[in-house]
């Protein structure tokens, strides 16, 4: 399996795989209980002229919706997750959902079930998928 390992020093504990489902994806690293931070990344937010431009690229596959725009209704900000949660495959029953701190410039990976060590990491992407894409 080919895999790029992830640094314990950026609080990253997922690494990203091949996945059985869709391309790659983002695996635990190691054992979680259901409620517990799986993984924390530092976000990237693109103004709504960057979101209109990743749009018509492949990056848009790997961005988030965040908010709309209060200047035009047709646009929005969108974010980049500097790190594995950018990875992770969509299920509607996820083993994981992610809480977004715009104020911190975060998004928190955080487990809804137990992990074992090298379970495939999914969240539901709702309204997030439809919204950007």
């Amino acid at each position: 399996m080919r895999y790029c390992a992830t640094f314990p020093a950026t609080g990253m504990a997922t690494y990203i795989a091949q996945s059985h489902i869709q391309g790659w994806g983002a695996f635990a690293q190691g054992r979680y209980d259901a409620g517990e931070t799986v993984e924390t990344n530092p976000i990237l937010v693109l103004d709504p002229d960057e979101v209109r431009a990743v749009l018509h690229t492949d990056l848009k596959r790997y961005i988030f919706y965040l908010k709309e725009s209060e200047a035009n209704a047709d646009s929005c900000y969108a974010f980049v997750a500097m790190g594995n949660v950018s990875f992770c495959n969509h299920a509607k029953d996820a083993n994981c959902h992610f809480d977004i701190d715009e104020d911190k410039g975060v998004i928190r990976l955080v487990a809804l079930k137990s992990l074992a060590d090298g379970t495939e990491i999914f969240i539901d992407y709702g309204v997030y998928a439809r919204d950007i894409i």
